[in-house]
């Protein structure tokens, strides 16, 4: 049953393109009234299935933990559909020690990056405490994917 339903999410996608789906994502009022996001979208161009579940994951995973651990009354969405292809997160919350959080087995931060590498693309994570949070999903060249 899992299978089916990411299988009709990973369609929804696809005919919708990511831009729709994370309008739509952030549009249902999933985060508390004290947490506002906004989403920037620069570019047209489509990318693989793929690409758009990985990186809608990824993006609801970087969201998840703004509210959980945050405390941020802002944060933000950009995608930027053409070359080079990246997703960002950022908020202007707390912050957090981020080489004290991989030393924890924070799940989150792995999934991300495991999501991020299935998928041809790499995730860079810039933070420190009182600081906010920065998480910046790059495609990698072809010569580095098939590397």
């Amino acid at each position: 049953m899992q299978v089916l339903i990411t299988e009709l999410k990973a369609e929804e996608t696809t005919r919708n393109g990511l831009a729709a789906r994370l309008g739509r994502y952030l549009g249902e009022g999933r985060f508390s009234e004290n947490l506002s996001v906004s989403l920037e979208v620069q570019g047209e161009e489509t990318l693989t299935p793929a690409e758009e579940q990985g990186l809608f994951h990824i993006v609801r995973e970087a969201l998840n933990n703004v509210v959980k651990h945050a405390q941020a009354a802002n944060a933000q969405v950009r995608l930027h559909l053409c070359e080079p292809f990246w997703i960002e997160v950022e908020d202007w919350g707390q912050g957090f020690e981020l080489q004290q959080a991989g030393r924890t087995g924070r799940v989150g931060l792995l999934s991300m990056s495991e999501r991020a590498s299935e998928i041809g693309w790499a995730v860079q994570i810039r933070t420190s405490p009182g600081a906010g949070t920065y998480v910046r999903v790059e495609k990698l060249p072809q010569e580095v994917r098939q590397g």
